[in-house]
This record gives structure tokens, sequence and C-alpha cells, in this order.
């Protein structure tokens, strides 16, 4: 998973999964109850690799990082991300 920063103040995520690869939109920044960094968005290009599209979380401050994916208000995936 590497992070690509914008002009505009947003970014993107590459990532990897298997032999597959998608660019996650990040669309919202902000700080977890205790005070961690959370980049969410939407995990386009997912639907060819799991079937389907999900909200995103991903704590990249976590070592290792966390990411949570949400499909209809239900936690679908948790899974730990190498971070670049």
């Amino acid at each position: 998973m590497n992070y690509v920063g914008s002009d505009k103040g947003d970014g993107i995520l590459k990532v990897s999964v298997g032999d597959g690869s998608m660019v996650w939109h990040i669309e919202t920044a902000s700080e977890s109850d205790n005070g961690e960094l959370v980049l969410s968005g939407l995990t386009h290009g997912s639907k060819a690799i799991w079937g389907d599209v999900y909200w995103f979380e991903l704590y990249p401050q976590r070592t290792p990082a966390l990411v949570r994916c949400r499909g209809d208000q239900t936690l679908a995936k948790v899974d730990t991300a190498d971070w670049d």
C-alpha cells in the first residue's frame, strides 16, 4: 500500500492484493477517539478482486497499519498492510 498525495490536500492509496491492484481515493482524514489518524474512502477497483466495493478505514500509524473494510454498515474485512 502506497500513499500518493495531491496538491488538493487529499490523495490516493495504491493497493496491491495478490496479483491484483487497485487505486483507493482518500475521501476523509479524521482523528479517532484515541487520537490516531484515520484515512477513509471507497475501495475503487475491489469489485474485480473481492466482488464488491467497500468503505475503507486505514489506520496508518499502527504497526503494522490496520485496514477495515465495511459493506452495508457491516464490517466485511479486517487486515494489516505494509505501508510505504
